[in-house]
């Protein structure tokens, strides 16, 4: 299928039917509000915006327009567009200048106007302050920038310090946070993923085969969809989303320490298992380097499930199995589930896994659910942790 140069791959439907104000200040930053705006829009949200003056002059409407697929608004006379409901204001960039006068109470543009008119309304508002790291330290601006986090519905994205400026964060980051506070639950999840490592010297170990995408699929997704996660988070080859909160762990020991200190000092609704947990680990480590002169004899001894060793309110567990015909693997996973005292359970094949392909099985109770990508997976499960009664 061919697309025109204003269409786009849709990513997920996470911000559907969310309209967006995007508010655009003075700053070179703007020129990354057309990657911004498409990527928002890659996930359903529509989004409208407003340009002050001194925007103008680092990027066009006609560009944001090109960008947005609706008209630009630059002052407060259009259509009285300020005075329209939107699900959330985003300020980005935001100059320095800008939020020092909006604290102020200015509302001497079309963006500082709607803003008050936001506020005012209790309306949702997130700042993306850039600009020179000496005016972000400056005294005046720290002070308010304290003020406005500690209001409600009013949030404060901090930006990249680096080359003496505080950066645009990056625009799947941005989008990802926005998504989280639009769609805010009151769940609270721990995730432990990818594969862990147990060492037979200083220089060597063994590992299960594990990229870590599955856990990180899943935490993107609870995460986007307002759900508070924690991830601890084994050597994957997955790259760690810079939005998720997240601990990285090497050995099966630090995963388990990780997610009982975590345990012991938050109250979670629930803790998802996704991780590829070593069942097997030398019985020791040799200190140094094992000299490969000679042949070499490894005794392994099993180790002790993480799932097992955790009091948790809610378990969702995670089984692999390998070439079972399905009758088999429902019962074996049936079985395995009430053995380990399991509220969730899902179980894959690893011979029918290929690449995007994740077909898994997920036995909820007495329902059982399909699902054939790790979006799907998500999905579900992400539908059984709403559920989940306090």
């Amino acid at each position: 299928m061919k697309l025109s140069d204003t269409s786009l791959i849709q990513k997920s439907s996470t911000l559907k039917d969310k309209r967006i104000c995007l508010c655009v200040t003075g700053s070179i930053a703007a020129t990354e509000d057309l990657k911004l705006i498409r990527e928002f829009r890659r996930h359903g949200a529509d989004v409208q915006v407003f340009m002050t003056v001194e925007a103008q002059k680092f990027i066009t409407p006609l560009s944001l327009e090109w960008a947005s697929q609706n008209l630009v608004a630059l002052n407060s006379s259009y259509e009285t567009l300020h005075l329209k409901k939107f699900d959330l204001y985003l300020v980005a960039p935001c100059t320095i200048n800008t939020l020092n006068k909006f604290c102020g109470g200015h509302c001497d543009n079309i963006v500082l106007t709607s803003l008050a008119s936001a506020w005012g309304r209790g309306d949702k508002i997130i700042f993306v302050p850039c600009g020179y790291e000496d005016l972000y330290e400056n005294p005046v601006f720290k002070n308010n920038l304290v003020n406005l986090k500690s209001q409600k519905n009013i949030f404060v994205l901090d930006p990249l310090l680096e080359e003496s400026k505080a950066k645009f964060q990056d625009v799947e980051h941005i989008v990802a946070v926005c998504s989280h506070i639009l769609n805010k639950k009151n769940k609270k999840v721990l995730i432990n993923a990818g594969p862990t490592r147990a060492y037979i010297d200083s220089v060597r170990y063994i590992e299960n085969i594990s990229t870590g995408k599955l856990g990180m699929t899943l935490a993107d997704a609870f995460y986007r969809n307002g759900v508070a996660v924690k991830l601890v988070y084994g050597p994957g080859e997955a790259p760690l989303y810079t939005w998720l909160d997240a601990i990285s762990v090497e050995t099966g020991k630090d995963m388990l320490s990780a997610m009982q200190v975590e345990l012991n000092n938050n109250n979670y609704d629930a803790a998802v298992f996704s991780a590829a947990v070593l069942d097997f680990e030398p019985e020791q480590k040799v200190e140094g380097k094992i000299s490969s002169a000679n042949a070499f004899h490894l005794n392994l001894r099993p180790t002790e499930k993480i799932i097992n060793q955790l009091e948790v309110r809610f378990k969702i567990g995670f089984k692999l199995v390998y070439d079972m015909e399905e009758a088999e693997l429902l019962k074996f996973a049936s079985d395995w589930k009430k053995k380990n005292n399991i509220d969730v359970l899902v179980v894959n094949d690893l011979k029918k896994i290929d690449q995007e392909k994740h077909p898994a099985f997920i036995l909820e109770g007495d329902n059982l659910h399909k699902a054939y990508t790790k979006t799907e997976i998500a999905e579900q499960l992400l539908a059984i942790l709403t559920q989940i009664r306090k």
